[in-house]
């Protein structure tokens, strides 16, 4: 934590110092995402993804991005609808994500990038055959925070505007539990995202 806030204090006062070279935009779309560890496979739970961004120039193609969302990550497995009798599951994880990305540009202004994320968990809820499962507000079941490992492809479609894909896995679990076999079980997030950028001074 402390080495997370020292980084964060450092880029803002890079953008302090360097204000005019400084890039901006905002960021709306959606989250495919699962739980690895919750045996429910499939990118089948749809969230919402939406930021706020900044650009620190490095070089001439290369850029250091420090953006502030609200990212919508979980799983959910739905009845099947030949079977009434089957099981069904939701799980919701909304996270205040702080991604730190390592952006290049290339001649055709395609934008890769690659970092790492720390979130922390502002809700969740859980919900086993259409019951809410409640839990003591002193020990919840998730961890409190999610760092992520980040892989991010921004495509131009006009100026200013980009096709944002963005695949995220948690490098630590958001959550260790037994199994009905008496197995320790992990469980990390693991999403899609699919993005619009609007894209100021990049």
């Amino acid at each position: 934590m402390k080495a997370l806030a020292s980084l964060f204090i450092f880029i803002i006062s890079v953008f302090i110092a360097d204000a005019q070279n400084i890039g901006g935009g905002l960021a709306l779309g959606l989250n495919a995402s699962q739980v690895d560890g919750d045996n429910y496979a499939g990118y089948h739970k749809m969230g919402l993804n939406i930021g706020v961004t900044g650009f620190i120039p490095v070089r001439d193609k290369m850029a250091i991005s420090v953006e502030i969302s609200l990212n919508q990550k979980g799983s959910i497995k739905r009845p099947h609808p030949q079977d009434p009798y089957g099981n069904s599951y939701k799980l919701r994880l909304d996270y205040l994500d702080i991604p730190v990305l390592f952006n290049f540009k290339d001649k055709n202004k395609l934008i890769v990038a690659g970092g790492f994320s720390y979130g922390t968990l502002v809700r969740f809820e859980e919900i086993v055959n259409g019951t809410y499962n409640t839990y003591p507000i002193n020990d919840p079941p998730y961890s409190p925070f999610d760092i992520n490992a980040i892989a991010d492809l921004k495509y131009p479609i006009r100026e200013k505007l980009f096709f944002n894909f963005r695949y995220s896995y948690s490098m630590l679990g958001i959550r260790t539990y037994m199994d009905y076999m008496g197995r320790i079980r992990g469980q990390r997030n693991h999403y899609m995202a699919f993005r619009l950028l609007y894209l100021l001074n990049y």
